[in-house]
């Protein structure tokens, strides 16, 4: 007959469970060996898993120490909708608990045939299991009498109790900790006004991002280098809020895609001609704007010729450069093709005169930048 090591995640199995490990001793731990038919090597191999085991269930105690006082530091936690305080002590208790039932389960006796008043009736080896409260036989002699393999076994597992009982009391401790701050107004409140002021700390710097809202350092370099340049040559060379910085950039601006209009990927052998296009698009409205405050259609068709496209088959990543840059209105893409369509003057001429007034307005623009310096 099979037996089962299921439970429920509640406070009162919690209490069961640190009662079950609690009888663990000596003559329980010798009684176990009689429950199977255990070789010298059966023991050797079960020193190994024990020692195991142990290296697990310490590693979690430690966690467990350090997440008993950010839990009950906190006026707030995670999923408190999901899962009852002792339901989330339990999810931390994975290792303890699977040693524990690993160790129970080699610990109950095999019993042949179901029970026929419910053959799903299966018992739980925190009934069963010798080192529990199952039936324990005295026997006759004591640890030192057995072989030093036997010794060893019990030395390893009774040291995996005594973790596990730590973490299991650790656990206990907490929720009942939790109740005796809950009945406090003043814990609760001055709990509440930390995690508030802390949060608060933190999002002024967040909010500061939003404000500023120029994607920073990261989003200059890549429209002067390109994204791959910045990538590689920046390898560990940024501060995480360089990248948070450009992150919000991307969450506020997301018509505007930096890698795609980046000057590198325009124009990847000639960096006057970048640094002039990337001048004239912030100043783009003194030479471009129509009756209604706007660039029109005509003159952004001059700026993508000028930019080095041909004159029948405008190149939309000319557009979206602009776009990227000119923090003013700008005509839409089909009204530029409307403008190209209606054209009938002399395009050489107007290029020419488009040529001549962005030439002049980039001399003043750079005039005035020396000036400032």
């Amino acid at each position: 007959m099979e037996h089962t090591d299921k439970f429920f995640k509640t406070e009162d199995m919690m209490r069961y469970v640190i009662g079950c490990v609690e009888q663990y001793s000596e003559p329980r731990y010798i009684a176990s060996l009689y429950t199977r038919n255990y070789t010298k090597i059966d023991i050797q191999i079960a020193i190994t898993g024990v020692r195991r085991c142990l290296t697990l269930v310490h590693g979690e105690l430690l966690r467990l120490s350090k997440y008993s006082l950010e839990f009950l530091d906190q006026w707030a936690t995670k999923d408190n909708r999901r899962f009852t305080t002792a339901e989330k002590m339990f999810n931390r208790l994975r290792s303890s608990m699977a040693c524990l039932k690993r160790q129970y389960r080699k610990s109950t006796p095999i019993v042949h045939g179901t029970p026929r008043h419910n053959p799903n009736l299966r018992p739980s080896v925190f009934e069963r299991a010798v080192l529990t409260y199952g039936d324990c036989p005295r026997d006759l002699f004591k640890i030192e009498s057995y072989d030093d393999d036997v010794q060893t076994l019990y030395i390893e597992q009774r040291a995996l109790f005594g973790n596990i009982l730590a973490a299991l009391n650790l656990c206990y401790n907490v929720i009942m900790k939790e109740k005796e701050i809950g009945n406090s107004l003043e814990e609760c409140e001055r709990r509440f006004d930390k995690q508030l002021n802390d949060i608060s700390v933190m999002l002024q710097d967040y909010m500061g991002m939003f404000q500023s809202n120029d994607g920073g350092v990261i989003r200059q370099q890549i429209e002067r280098f390109g994204k791959q340049a910045v990538v590689k040559q920046g390898w560990h060379k940024y501060e995480i809020r360089d990248i948070q910085e450009y992150a919000v950039y991307l969450l506020t601006h997301p018509d505007k895609t930096v890698e795609a209009t980046s000057i590198s990927f325009l124009w990847p052998n000639n960096q006057q001609k970048a640094d002039d296009a990337l001048l004239l698009a912030r100043h783009f409205s003194e030479i471009a704007y129509d009756k209604k405050r706007k660039a029109s259609g005509k003159k952004i068709w001059m700026f993508i010729c000028w930019c080095g496209s041909q004159k029948e088959f405008p190149d939309k990543k000319f557009y979206d450069f602009l776009a990227a840059h000119h923090a003013g209105d700008m005509s839409e893409w089909h009204n530029v093709i409307v403008a190209k369509n209606r054209f009938n003057g002399d395009f050489q001429k107007e290029l020419s005169a488009f040529t001549e007034a962005a030439e002049t307005l980039l001399k003043q623009v750079r005039k005035k930048e020396q000036q400032a310096v």
